[in-house]
């Protein structure tokens, strides 16, 4: 919906007697919305269903912990941690059986030498990884900041997924008056990174599938960006994007035109 969140009566309906797993993130990377994963996974479990949750997004963010699907997949990348390098937490009381067969690598579910470089990496950025809360309160208070003072300077722009509820990293703005390409090359001129979609999908000129399957049109999804703020990000970060962002506005007002 409009919200970002998934219709529960709408899932139960495509749920069928062969289905055997299903598979949702905990977040969703575009908008930063939050599923409802303790009603999926109460659902799933009254039909007795595999619940695979993946939790990229969420990890380092929140506690994913407490949401115990049976299978989790969470990534380094997302703490600081190598690129390429991820782990599968499954329920002890879950079979699974390999896809790849040769080696017994992996306590034999995969074939192939690990990298023991990134592994050792990945174990040491989730030792180093400070108190979760106050990480959380940190990146939560930039955020809110930034939409806040965003809101004062330009007063039209839309937060996409505002009301849901939101891992307190990502920011996801419509922008009426420019489209979303010609802002990044803005933004980007100015050393500011952002995304017209997810991190999975740059290079595509393709709008936001997010967006779209929420209920916007292609006007309003080629128009958003994704900001998303981390632990080594300042005040005077958001203060930087709000100043580019209004002086790039300002000149579309000048022009009167959409850029």
């Amino acid at each position: 919906d409009r919200n970002g969140q998934p219709n529960i009566k709408r899932l139960d309906s495509m749920l069928r007697d062969d289905t055997i797993l299903v598979s949702l993130m905990l977040v969703n990377n575009e908008t930063g919305c939050i599923l409802p994963i303790p009603e999926i996974r109460e659902l799933l479990a009254m039909r007795s269903i595999l619940f695979h949750c993946d939790a990229v997004q969420a990890f380092g963010k929140m506690n994913i912990s407490k949401f115990r699907p049976d299978f989790i997949s969470i990534s380094a990348h997302k703490i600081y941690g190598p690129k390429g390098t991820g782990a599968l937490v499954v329920r002890p009381s879950v079979p699974i059986e390999p896809v790849f067969f040769g080696g017994s690598q992996e306590t034999n579910h995969r074939p192939g030498t690990e990298n023991l470089a990134a592994i050792v990496g990945f174990a040491k950025a989730v030792e180093q990884m400070e108190d979760h809360s106050e990480i959380i309160k940190k990146i939560a208070f930039l955020r809110d900041s930034f939409e806040k003072n965003l809101k004062k300077s330009i007063p039209d722009i839309i937060i996409n997924g505002e009301k849901s509820n939101r891992v307190c990293s990502h920011s996801n703005v419509y922008f009426p008056f420019i489209s979303g390409d010609s802002l990044l090359i803005n933004l980007d001129q100015q050393g500011i990174a952002a995304s017209t979609g997810s991190a999975c999908s740059s290079g595509s000129n393709k709008s936001s599938h997010v967006l779209e399957a929420m209920g916007f049109d292609e006007k309003h999804a080629k128009s958003s960006l994704r900001f998303s703020f981390g632990r080594t990000n300042q005040k005077d970060d958001v203060k930087k994007v709000i100043k580019q962002i209004f002086a790039i506005y300002q000149r579309a007002q000048k022009n009167k035109n959409y850029l």
